[in-house]
């Protein structure tokens, strides 16, 4: 169980930090003052480089973000499956006996 809540901690560290990541982008498009685009994740020819490439990685982001707090909440049912009573039985049986 140890190593399932390392990687739910990882995923969760990765989902905030890419939420974080993503309004500092977002404060990067608000700043830019109705910049021309495609839209809000799609620059133009004419859209600044900046503005762009903010564009370029929200969109990224914007899959990202639930992806990595999909995995977590995955991990979470993992982990809570893991201590169902017949589980834990199991694992102080094993413990207690190792040959078993």
């Amino acid at each position: 169980m140890g190593r399932a809540a390392l990687i739910k901690t990882g995923l969760t560290a990765a989902a905030m930090a890419a939420t974080a990541y993503s309004r500092v982008l977002g404060q990067t498009l608000m700043n830019a003052n109705d910049p021309p685009a495609e839209g809000v994740t799609e620059p133009s020819a004419a859209t600044d480089p900046e503005v762009a490439g903010a564009q370029r990685k929200l969109k990224v982001l914007q899959w990202a973000v639930p992806a990595l707090t999909g995995a977590t909440l995955l991990m979470d049912s993992k982990m809570g499956e893991q201590q169902r009573p017949s589980e834990v039985a199991k694992g102080v049986v094993r413990r207690l006996n190792p040959a078993a």
